[in-house]
């Protein structure tokens, strides 16, 4: 809850001195009315030694543009950070408003480098989800099956199982999102339909990955015995050829 007060120069003449030498780290909620407030109060912050963050309050109403709050505009959240972001050089936390549609909207796109972050924390996710999976089916594939298996010989399955898994769970949850009349049509049933749905088709991908490593170890069983039927077969005529000259 913000509390209306005396002001930034107040605050530097009189409160500042009083709290500076706490042992702890104190921030600073910085609000305005327009752009240039906001700018002109994080400047003078940014020159107390002793004050390591702000939290910029764009939930604030900007008088410029008729009251509304500056965290409800993709623009002008964009601007005042910018701006803010030039005079102030320490660690700035936003703080947005929670009276908008979508404020991931706000959030990743228009608060510099925070979309850039979260891009590689997503991304990162999803590559340890695929790793995680690779590694499941990996073991499920060599510890299941009643016959001996290396794990070497399970890789081509486990790998594509897991990118067939990842890509339609994903497309999944898209055509869920795209198209909810589903829900609509059979009600609390929906959730039930889907995750049945989403069950049997991902139960036949690991049949038909195990299908694959099947495929791929008897292939690798006949390339095997075929490079050793031609290695004897050459070790024989080595010894015939020896014996014939002697």
């Amino acid at each position: 809850v913000g509390l209306q007060n005396k002001g930034v120069d107040y605050f530097i003449e009189h409160i500042y001195p009083t709290i500076k030498d706490i042992n702890s780290n104190i921030l600073v909620n910085v609000s305005g009315s327009t752009i240039a407030d906001y700018v002109a109060t994080a400047e003078k912050i940014n020159a107390l030694d002793h004050i390591p963050a702000i939290e910029l309050n764009i939930s604030c109403p900007n008088v410029k543009e008729g009251g509304m709050a500056f965290g409800t505009s993709c623009v002008s959240a964009s601007e005042v950070v910018k701006e803010v972001r030039k005079v102030y050089k320490k660690h700035l936390m936003v703080k947005l408003s929670p009276n908008v549609t979508s404020i991931q909207e706000i959030a990743l796109v228009y608060v510099p480098f925070l979309g850039k972050i979260m891009a590689k924390i997503m991304g990162a996710r999803t590559l340890l989800a695929f790793a995680v999976l690779f590694f499941i089916f990996l073991v499920f594939y060599k510890v299941l099956p009643n016959r001996r298996a290396t794990f070497k010989s399970q890789v081509p399955g486990a790998f594509i199982t897991a990118v067939a898994w990842s890509l339609f769970s994903y497309f999944f949850s898209i055509y869920f999102d795209f198209f909810p009349s589903f829900s609509n049509m059979y009600g609390s049933l929906a959730a039930l339909i889907a995750v049945m749905l989403w069950i049997y088709v991902c139960m036949n991908m690991i049949l038909y990955g195990a299908e694959i490593n099947a495929y791929f170890e008897k292939e690798f069983r006949q390339a095997q015995q075929s490079v050793m039927e031609m290695l004897n077969r050459e070790k024989e005529e080595r010894l015939s050829e020896e014996n014939r000259k002697k």
